[in-house]
């Protein structure tokens, strides 16, 4: 959830002093991630509020650092700006994903790729499930049109090996 807050603030002065409201530590997050925009005259604060069941601090902190670079980056280049040119990633956050979220391995005979691998298993089991979603199930021969379906109009789009894609799917 993204929530943008501009509710106007009282700032309370005691002669010379200052007083400044300090936001305490929720133990409980009402959704499973809130990015929270509070506007403050001419200065903004993000919170990011978050299941800590669902994501570790360190995955959150990224993902905070990653939404100030892209709107950094929004915010400098407003007038030009391309959805496609939002910088996805430092070179910190690409290691810190390649080492703490993409770091599995699959130990595959034959040094095969995974793709190959992957149509030797539909041959043999084809009309097996291959995915489970509460009632629904779907055979590994439709998961693999599914995926040649995708994998084609990515190609048809200019997207190479090695390219990084994400990927939006409703819930049905």
């Amino acid at each position: 959830m993204l929530v943008l807050q501009n509710n106007e603030t009282n700032h309370a002065h005691f002669g010379h002093s200052k007083l400044t409201h300090i936001q305490p530590k929720s133990v409980t997050a009402k959704f499973d991630l809130s990015f929270i925009i509070e506007e403050d005259r001419d200065d903004y604060t993000i919170n990011i509020e978050y299941n800590t069941d669902l994501y570790h601090s360190e995955t959150v902190r990224h993902m905070g650092n990653q939404c100030m670079i892209m709107i950094d980056y929004i915010l400098k280049h407003q007038d030009t700006l391309q959805i496609c040119d939002i910088p996805n990633g430092t070179e910190e956050l690409l290691n810190w994903v390649n080492t703490h979220v993409n770091d599995r391995m699959l130990n595959v005979p034959g040094n095969k790729s995974i793709i190959s691998y992957f149509n030797e298993v539909v041959s043999r089991q084809g009309n097996h499930v291959a995915l489970v979603m509460n009632d629904l199930t779907m055979t590994y021969e439709t998961l693999r049109n599914y995926v040649d379906a995708i994998a084609h109009m990515l190609q048809l789009n200019g997207v190479g090996n090695g390219q990084r894609v994400a990927l939006f799917t409703n819930v049905v």
